[in-house]
């Protein structure tokens, strides 16, 4: 196993104190406001940026506390890109 960066210690430290129910609840305020920044720019800014590290930030925390979670989002990812490639060969 690899070792953790300082930044993943951070993060493990920032899940345990508030609890994954907490953290949760913050998921889903930071995605609402990703999808608010998104409607409201329509174009990758600043603020669209910002609120993708938040989202991203709060995933990761989940991934590195969670056996497997990391791994199995890998997995699913693969398999998306996978389908969906596979449809724009149908397409083409």
């Amino acid at each position: 196993m690899e070792e953790l960066t300082e930044i993943q210690k951070k993060q493990i430290k920032i899940i345990v104190h508030y609890g994954e129910d907490q953290q949760l609840e913050k998921l889903v305020e930071e995605c609402a406001e990703l999808i608010q920044a998104i409607i409201k720019s329509k174009t990758i800014d600043d603020n669209v940026v910002e609120e993708m590290a938040d989202v991203k930030n709060l995933l990761e925390q989940f991934e590195l506390t969670q056996i497997r979670l990391g791994e199995t989002i890998a997995f699913i990812v693969k398999t998306k890109v996978d389908r969906e490639l596979g449809r724009i060969k149908q397409n083409a």
